[in-house]
């Protein structure tokens, strides 16, 4: 059973989505009352042409992603064994962020972006007698430096890969059990402490980019990451590395 947050979360991520998508549909809609064939062709040659993008850019956008790690146990002094959470499972969590594209070459692309990067997993404990969940979101701010490429106009495809240096902020632990009233109980914990403060993700994207006219467009793409670094410290009981696939959707403005 998923958390009530997670949802909501969700909720925003295809709204934010929805929305992209219908401003980026009213924007190629042309509203005209019946205009006779003169009119008409006196209207196509008035519109302004598209052409050819600028090779510098900015972008908002949104990357909602189901989001798992790898937990082994650390096989140093302080390790743990790995127990109940071989039973956690993925979760789906969104990432924001902002970042400038700008052209090194005809087809080539500098990706820095600015943003906050998220990854969630979760367990459930749902018997009879007994309840308890919790789901765990790791919370990072992220600088994500891409190399891309890409090619076409109006539509074209772009791919690009790179790292992605990271800063962690926290570990938010929504917890639900039952007591032992049998009244559901719910918790929330903001941990820091025990985790690597710096971590570094692989990153890489592939899709495709719109121009909706000559300054503004949006882009739709699958994203993943995987985290190179250990979030726990050397003393920390566990080797803990996310990984994630979803999608990267968002708006940019050409200079």
């Amino acid at each position: 059973m998923k958390f009530i947050s997670n949802l909501t979360d969700f909720k925003a991520s295809i709204s934010i989505l929805l929305i992209c998508i219908v401003f980026s549909s009213l924007q190629a809609q042309i509203i005209t009352n019946t205009p006779n064939p003169a009119d008409k062709k006196e209207e196509v040659s008035l519109r302004p042409e598209k052409t050819a993008p600028s090779e510098t850019e900015i972008y908002a956008g949104i990357s909602p992603m189901y989001t798992f790690r790898t937990l082994v146990t650390n096989e140093g002094l302080f390790g743990k064994e790995v127990g109940d959470r071989e039973n956690e499972f993925g979760e789906w969590a969104s990432s924001y962020g902002v970042g400038l594209r700008s052209g090194l070459s005809k087809h080539l692309v500098l990706d820095i972006g600015f943003g906050v990067s998220r990854n969630r997993e979760s367990l459930s404990i749902d018997q009879p007698d007994s309840l308890f969940q919790y789901s765990s979101t790791y919370r990072h701010i992220a600088i994500p430096i891409q190399l891309g490429y890409t090619y076409g106009q109006e539509i074209s495809f772009f791919i690009s890969i790179g790292f992605m240096p990271k800063a962690f902020l926290s570990q938010r632990k929504d917890i639900l059990y039952r007591d032992e009233a049998g009244f559901d109980v719910e918790e929330k914990e903001i941990i820091k402490d025990g985790y690597q403060q710096f971590l570094v993700d692989a990153i890489g994207r592939i899709g495709l980019r719109f121009q909706a006219n000559n300054n503004y467009g949006f882009y739709l793409m699958g994203e993943g990451f995987y985290q190179l670094s250990n979030n726990y410290t050397d003393q920390g009981p566990f080797i803990r590395r996310p990984y994630g696939v979803g999608v990267s959707v968002g708006f940019h403005v050409y200079f």
